[in-house]
């Protein structure tokens, strides 16, 4: 009972504190009505702000991001040809690495891959007998580095496989060998041509037989023989002229002398008759022989001559050896056709997985996304241009007033750097670019001397100079400026005493970046840290006394 009731007064008196306590304080506390109702108002004061003494200059400002000039990604195939999975085995870049056109970027699977000029990229393999356009970028490719040593026509020729090998010796490697297969039909070629040539000189060394003139040995004895039977007829003739003489032979005398004896008997008459014939048959037997011995020789004569002529008239039957000659010919070429062909379809290959065309070389590695070792998934690095290009967007209301090739203040005011530059691209339409649908794409080069990996990867503010005042100028802002009732321009200045002045001025530059314009003062004392005014400051609306509100100055 006793703490209950001691509760009960400790909980009275301390509400009986709390209020004495807020009496107390409402008395000297004072509302903000009461408090404004207690002040006077407070009287319009003027606005003003001092003349500068700067340079103008109208420009176009907008903010663009530097990157590198066209920046690609360098993508490989991730297998070779076969199926098998192809691997970074060396010749990695460093970033920043100048490539330059012949440079090997990259080894993969212990095969170079080598950089070269153009535009157009690579789609089929090189290969001995192909034509086209790429063919005529790889060939000029290769003049300009100095491996190939005649004009580029388009075809893949002797003289462009001498060059692709040229370009694979001086980086330190094999090209593209041949297959098993195409290496043995190669070989079955060569050895098809190497028959047909043997073939064919078989059959020239016939007819080079058939052909060939007597020797001296043989003409020597042709002409010992027609000699052998010259003197023949000469005997021959002798015989017959001895036989045909009127002398008559011995046996004829004989039997002519017997008959002109007194014969004692018809017997021996008939006898001696006998004798005398057989004497005359006798002689013209040797007459006759000595006839014909002259006409044996003088027909063999006739005969050696005739074989002679026709030996000379080339009366050797050739006509088989001809044709064994004609077609062994015929054979041989159509065996060098066929390996020509071979060869033009088996020799030196460039294949697509080792070379890139890239245009605007050289150019500079920003970015590797792999390391040796690393199996090719594709792209491999990123290969960008050695100069850096900034692109941004233009307004509707800016793009009439700027041109390709005005020139450019690219800042940074975080960085403290500025560089000079060039507009080098401006589009006529909207929404080109990636840029938005209300803007107009704008390119700016930076030109001169400048750090590249400074400038990539910062957002600057580009500033396209249209009109630029000469050395520093007096300038308000153009809030300062009204016009009189003849149409004039003023600006009204307020005095060390608080007094205010019209000053008449004439118009200038107006610099709408910094909301400032050139003023020259014609009728009146204008100078630099004078104050003009650009507006008046009103009061505060303050409660009357009977409660009302009202603007304070009204």
């Amino acid at each position: 009972m006793i703490s209950r009731k001691r509760l009960f007064l400790a909980v009275v008196a301390v509400a009986v504190a709390f209020g004495a306590g807020g009496y107390v304080l409402g008395q000297q506390l004072e509302s903000p009505e009461d408090a404004r109702s207690e002040v006077a108002a407070p009287e319009a004061s003027l606005i003003a702000v001092p003349v500068e003494s700067t340079a103008l200059s109208n420009d176009v400002v907008v903010r663009g991001d530097a990157e590198f000039e066209g920046a690609v990604d360098l993508e490989l195939d991730a297998a070779l040809g076969d199926g098998t999975a192809r691997v970074v085995t060396g010749r990695v870049p460093e970033i920043d690495a100048e490539v330059n056109e012949g440079d090997v970027i990259i080894e993969v699977s212990g095969r170079p891959v080598f950089v070269l000029g153009g535009d157009l990229p690579t789609f089929r393999e090189f290969k001995p007998g192909l034509e086209g356009d790429d063919v005529l970028q790889l060939e000029t490719s290769l003049e300009r580095l100095g491996f190939l040593t005649v004009e580029p026509d388009r075809l893949y020729g002797a003289a462009t496989e001498d060059a692709i090998l040229a370009l694979y010796e001086a980086a330190g490697y094999e090209p593209r060998a041949a297959s098993d297969g195409e290496e043995s039909q190669l070989k079955s070629a060569e050895q098809a041509v190497e028959a047909a040539r043997t073939t064919l000189a078989n059959a020239n060394d016939v007819l080079s037989d058939l052909l060939r003139p007597p020797s001296l040995v043989q003409q020597t004895r042709e002409v010992q023989a027609r000699q052998q039977l010259l003197d023949q007829i000469e005997r021959a003739q002798e015989m017959l002229d001895d036989a045909k003489e009127d002398r008559p032979s011995e046996a004829l005398l004989q039997a002519e002398e017997a008959l002109q004896q007194p014969m004692v008997s018809t017997a021996r008459i008939d006898q001696a008759n006998r004798a005398v014939t057989s004497a005359e048959d006798a002689e013209q037997a040797r007459v006759d022989a000595a006839q014909d011995q002259l006409d044996n020789a003088r027909q063999s004569l006739i005969d050696a001559d005739a074989i002679t002529a026709a030996e000379e008239s080339d009366g050797v039957d050739t006509s088989n050896a001809q044709r064994n000659v004609t077609d062994a010919q015929e054979r041989l070429d159509q065996a060098e056709s066929d390996l020509a062909e071979l060869e033009d379809e088996v020799g030196v290959r460039f294949p697509v997985a080792e070379v890139v065309f890239l245009p605007n070389l050289p150019r500079t590695v920003t970015s590797i996304d792999v390391e040796r070792g690393d199996f090719v998934n594709g792209a491999v690095m990123r290969i960008s241009g050695t100069k850096v290009r900034i692109t941004t967007g233009v307004s509707e209301s800016n793009r009439p007033l700027l041109e390709v090739g005005q020139r450019v203040i690219i800042d940074s005011e975080q960085l403290d750097i500025e560089v000079q530059g060039e507009i080098t691209e401006l589009a006529d339409r909207k929404g080109t670019n990636g840029v938005a649908d209300t803007r107009y794409y704008m390119l700016v080069t930076p030109i001169g001397e400048y750090n590249v990996s400074e400038l990539v990867g910062v957002n600057f503010r580009l500033q396209i100079p249209l009109e630029r005042s000469e050395g520093e100028v007096l300038a308000v802002p153009l809030a300062a400026l009204s016009a009189g009732a003849d149409g004039s321009s003023r600006v009204e200045v307020e005095r060390a005493d608080g007094a205010t002045e019209l000053v008449a001025i004439e118009v200038g530059l107006q610099d709408k970046n910094r909301s400032l314009v050139e003023v020259i003062p014609i009728d009146g004392n204008l100078s630099a840290g004078d104050l003009v005014v650009i507006g008046i400051e009103q009061p505060a609306a303050v409660a009357t006394d009977d409660g009302a509100s009202e603007e304070a100055g009204n």
